[in-house]
Formats: C-alpha cells, structure tokens, sequence
C-alpha cells in the first residue's frame, strides 16, 4: 500500500480547481482509436472513504482483456485534501488514484 502526499500547488478551493479544470479541457483528446476488442488489458479504479478520519483509499486492478484474470493489484491511502464539489470530484480523488496505478507493477 502507497500512502500519498498531496503535490505542490494542489488546488485548495472550489475556484482554483475550476481554473485548472478550464484548462486541461483543451488537452482532451476525442478522437483517438483504442484497441481491438478483446486485446491488451484492462485497468479499473474505485475510491472510498472514511469521513469521520478524512481518510481516501484508491485501489486499482489490471486485467487481461482476454481472459479477464487479475495481472496485477495496487492500493493507496491518502488524506481528504478537497471537499465535495460537484463537477470537481476528480480534485478530491485523484492523487490517491493516481498513487495507486503508479504502484502497479505494470502499465
């Protein structure tokens, strides 16, 4: 398990995190292919929380599209670093998701 830390310059309020959210909306790309279906593998991520500790755990899990076996695991914990907005919940959660895919063993 990764314990996070939040990184520098973490939008804290409700205005700075609609700020970077305007931004990167240019930066989505639509129109990019996947791959076949069937092939490569598969990540999902799920997030839950202890409000009473302000506690966020991400877990993260790799399949093989194929066959839908489990090739690899990782979890993370971090502290609550922004409240619940919505429209802004990826703030809320993302640096603990991204720990754990970064703690997974493969890409």
């Amino acid at each position: 398990m990764t314990t996070v830390r939040i990184p520098e310059g973490w939008p804290t309020t409700e205005e700075q995190a609609r700020a970077v959210q305007d931004e990167l909306r240019a930066r989505v790309i639509l129109d990019e292919p996947g791959p076949p279906p069937g092939t490569g593998r598969v990540t999902g991520v799920d997030v839950a929380y202890d409000d009473e500790r302000d506690v966020v755990t991400a877990a993260a899990v790799v399949l093989d599209a194929a066959s839908l076996e489990v090739v690899a695991e990782a979890t993370a914990v971090g502290r609550i670093s922004f409240p619940y907005v919505p429209g802004l919940l990826a703030f809320r959660e993302i640096p603990t998701v991204l720990a754990a895919l970064d703690a997974l063993p493969c890409p």
